[in-house]
This record gives C-alpha cells, sequence and structure tokens, in this order.
C-alpha cells in the first residue's frame, strides 16, 4: 500500500502546552500534528484527548483497513453467487465500501 501520509506509528504526546501527535522516524519523534492547548479538566479535556488517539491511530488504522480489503478481494471469488447470493452481496458491498473509506483517507 503507497500513501503519502507521514507513515506511523504515530503516538500522542501530553504537555503543558496541549496535545502533540508524534511520528517515530528512527530513534526520534517528530511533530505531525500540534493540537490547541487543552482544556483545564473535564470533559472538554477527555474529549481533545480522545480526539488526539483517534488521530494518532489513524496510520495503523487505515494500513489494517487495507489489509481487510484485501482478503476480501481474495474470498469473493471462492463465493460462487449462485449458491450463497447473500454472501457474495455482503462481501461485494462491503469491498466497495472499504474502497470509499481507503480513498477517503488517502490521496
Amino acid at each position: 500500500m503507497k500513501t503519502k501520509h507521514t507513515p506511523g506509528p504515530w503516538q500522542v504526546s501530553k504537555t503543558k502546552e496541549g496535545i502533540g501527535i508524534l511520528a517515530k522516524y528512527g530513534n526520534a519523534y517528530t511533530v505531525v500534528i500540534q493540537e490547541r492547548q487543552l482544556g483545564n479538566t473535564g470533559l472538554k479535556f477527555k474529549m481533545e484527548l480522545a480526539d488526539a488517539k483517534l488521530i494518532a491511530s489513524a496510520p495503523e488504522n487505515l494500513k489494517e483497513h487495507f489489509n481487510c480489503l484485501e482478503l476480501l478481494r481474495s474470498i469473493r471469488p471462492l463465493i460462487d453467487p449462485a449458491v450463497n447470493p447473500v454472501m457474495f452481496a455482503h462481501i461485494t458491498e462491503q469491498v466497495n465500501r472499504s474502497e470509499k473509506v481507503i480513498k477517503k483517507a488517502t490521496i
């Protein structure tokens, strides 16, 4: 899978200034995204941290989504639509949805 985004793994880093999302290059990290300052406490803090974790997991999620798509593509020809039309339709629908998600996330 070829992509143009900063390769993962990415991780969340909390600092006094806010939240940063870092990408590891060798033994060093570089900032991918610097978030605004965190809310002081409570729900706002939890939401911002949850958002940062979701963003940081994006490269790994994209890779695994692509792997699942490849698996579905390899299984689909083994399903006879005349024998199991529901399974064939479900796999085809999931392949189409997965292709759209991957296209949305890549350039």
